[in-house]
């Protein structure tokens, strides 16, 4: 869980707000506290307004906006980076970003868009910082093999997500916002910074790239269905 300073313009957030990488199937925040602590009914209030409280200097509910979005954005920025460690010190930038920005300007209409493009342009700023030329590229971002990433990779090497992450990176970040954190196209758009058409041709050729993965790769029987019908993808 964070934790705050005396003074409320620099909050310190601890490592513990963020996670180990997930087996496959568990890709979202499971494992985190359930929010709402001293609020009202945990998930019943929304992020937006969570969001809303928080900007009015409610540390509380930054605490349960943590409590609920913090492993979503641990994972995304893991499979960005490939290293536990860059995404543990990322996510803990998103969030003082995060912080921030609410109490210099009203919340966010739409919270969980909003926070992946803050989280987006983190790691962004993260690898340009590190390597000034050159396209992102999540294989390749960590100059050393990290070990919670290898045994993650390990327990996913025959997995969906396994050959998804071999993809082109757009199309790969796409399916990724859209399947395991359940972002709609529109808000996927708003995260890249493109247009909804865009994103689109991203998921169908992303989708169609992976089917024919699947369908090349060795694996159980399970993803025999999905062989045939890859727009039923899921974490």
């Amino acid at each position: 869980m964070p934790f705050f300073g005396a003074s409320r313009e620099t909050p310190v957030i601890s490592a513990a707000a963020t996670v180990p990488a997930q087996p496959a199937g568990r890709s979202r925040s499971d494992d985190f506290p359930a929010a709402g602590t001293g609020l009202d009914s945990g998930e019943a209030t929304t992020s937006e307004e969570l969001a809303r409280r928080a900007g009015a200097g409610c540390v509380e509910s930054f605490t349960a906006l943590m409590a609920r979005h913090g492993g979503g954005v641990f994972n995304y920025l893991l499979r960005m980076t490939g290293n536990s460690h860059d995404a543990e010190d990322l996510t803990q930038e998103t969030f003082l970003k995060v912080f921030r920005s609410l109490e210099r300007a009203d919340a966010p209409v739409a919270f969980t868009a909003w926070l992946f493009t803050i989280a987006r342009r983190t790691a962004l700023n993260h690898f340009r910082a590190a390597r000034p030329v050159g396209e992102l590229d999540p294989e390749t971002a960590s100059g050393t093999p990290d070990p919670a990433a290898v045994a993650a990779a390990a327990d996913d090497r025959c997995s969906l997500w396994a050959l998804a992450k071999r993809l082109k990176r757009p199309q790969f970040e796409a399916l990724w916002l859209r399947y395991a954190e359940g972002l709609s196209v529109k808000e996927i758009a708003r995260v890249m910074r493109l247009h909804s058409i865009h994103v689109r041709v991203l998921l169908h050729r992303g989708r169609q790239h992976l089917a024919r993965r699947l369908a090349a790769a060795p694996g159980p029987a399970g993803l025999h269905s999905l062989r045939r019908h890859p727009e039923t993808l899921v974490p």
